[in-house]
């Protein structure tokens, strides 16, 4: 959304701001250096860069605010996770009484990402322009709420730990961890140990560095978080998994708990599975227009395949999920086969495959099959076995959901072709493709009824 350099220039020449001599030399000098018209004033002292957002603003037909002094409630900035703000320099400052969400931006290029991040919570927006100063001033303030809100609830109980035995349970230290998750928008925490113990968030896509805590604080959340689980808390030497129901302020989540031996301890990674107050939708995922009336089709059809593909933490599990809500019913019958159950559903046979078991993604769909299910969903083909499976139950008359990991849509065609899945044999299956993304720290999505294949 940037304001062209000729119009740019021709709004500081009415303004009077910059001498015309002055603001030729700038222009001739961008041109010749590739840069902006606006870096290049604010680079030669010409004009500030809080009266180039101004005319940046007027351009665009954007109001301009001065957010210095301004006391922004946390829960209003939260909704931008803190990392998102700053990386965009954007900050969430108020919201209307329609529910809209003013939000100031130092750079217009952000606005579209921003936006989008907006839309997958389901929020309107209503764009401002701000000085950067004036943005930095807020961010630091945003900083300084969550530290206060979380920040020292969360270091004094690490704290107290440190005379405690070691492995003793944190219930306070876990409870605080996750609400400070949640309120930042995280799908995974990582909690590592090592001299310090580190909790990194994955949000948007991209992991991010949350809080540092003493060593001690590792082993005391892994032993909380185990007998949330339902595990052996006794059991460091071999990797673990479970789950539970988390609540916080409101926010229900359903966390999937992995843990791992590594060097200094163990390593425990949670999916949070988030709980929407009305159930879960494809509209509050950003779908809307073609798209969303195509997956609808999709879906009532009740046979072919539904492939989901897209790069890892861009959604894919989330978005199988919201489609199986929509599709349970009890005139149904529903079978999934997943890596890892990350979300219990009713009336849902869901089964985990189990390799140490003997029991694969293959053996596991073959025997879901047997079952007559009316509608199946494949968590992650990964071989060529549950590939077969998957497109011949679709060519039977099964509505097969599935996904696969890939960095496009042309990449996750190809994956299955080089698992030796016919291209022939795909294109009659497949009733629709949605590629799912991360951008700029934004969910992104493309749905089609069928890719080239």
């Amino acid at each position: 959304m940037l304001v062209p350099d000729a119009q740019l220039y021709k709004l500081i020449l009415d303004s009077g701001l910059v001498p015309g001599a002055d603001l030729g030399e700038a222009a001739a000098r961008a041109s010749a250096e590739g840069a902006r018209l606006s870096d290049m004033l604010v680079a030669l002292g010409s004009i500030s860069p809080g009266d180039i957002r101004r005319m940046q603003a007027y351009a665009l037909g954007v109001p301009f605010v001065d957010l210095k002094g301004r006391k922004i409630p946390l829960e209003t900035l939260s909704l931008i996770p803190e990392p998102l703000s700053r990386a965009h320099s954007a900050v969430a400052y108020a919201v209307r009484a329609d529910g809209a969400l003013e939000v100031a931006l130092a750079d217009p290029d952000s606005l579209e990402a921003i936006r989008v991040v907006l839309s997958d919570r389901g929020l309107g927006m209503l764009p401002r322009f701000a000085d950067t100063e004036s943005i930095k001033e807020a961010l630091v303030r945003y900083q300084q709420s969550l530290k206060a809100e979380f920040g020292e609830a969360i270091q004094r109980e690490a704290t107290a730990l440190r005379g405690a035995p070691e492995g003793t349970a944190s219930p306070a230290l876990v409870d605080a961890l996750m609400k400070h998750a949640l309120v930042q928008g995280a799908s995974v925490i990582h909690i590592e140990p090592g001299e310090q113990t580190l909790a990194r968030y994955r949000i948007g896509g991209r992991m991010h560095d949350a809080i540092v805590l003493p060593r001690q604080a590792s082993p005391s959340m892994v032993a909380r978080l185990k007998e949330l689980a339902g595990l052996d808390v006794a059991e460091k030497a071999k990797p673990q998994s479970g789950r539970f129901k988390a609540a916080v302020d409101g926010q229900k989540a359903t966390v999937s708990a992995s843990f791992m031996p590594v060097q200094g301890g163990e390593k425990a990674v949670l999916r949070l599975m988030r709980h929407g107050a009305a159930g879960y939708s494809l509209e509050s995922l950003g779908f809307q227009g073609e798209e969303l009336e195509l997956i609808h089709e999709a879906l009532a059809a009740r046979r072919g395949l539904i492939l989901v593909a897209g790069p890892e933490g861009s959604g894919k599990t989330t978005t199988l999920y919201t489609m199986l809500d929509i599709l349970d019913a009890p005139d149904v019958a529903i079978s999934t086969v997943e890596e890892s159950i990350e979300h219990r559903m009713p009336r849902v046979a869901q089964t985990g495959v189990r390799k140490d078991l003997g029991l694969s993604a293959g053996d596991a769909l073959r025997a879901a099959l047997r079952q007559d299910p009316d509608i199946v969903m494949v968590g992650d083909i990964r071989d060529g076995e549950a590939a077969a499976l998957v497109v011949s139950a679709a060519l039977a008359g099964k509505l097969v959901l599935a996904s696969v990991r890939a960095d496009s849509m042309a990449e996750a065609v190809k994956k299955l072709a080089d698992m030796g899945v016919e291209r022939e044999a795909l294109t009659s299956a497949l009733r629709a493709a949605i590629f799912l993304h991360v951008k700029d720290g934004a969910y992104m999505h493309e749905a089609s009824r069928a890719p080239k294949i």
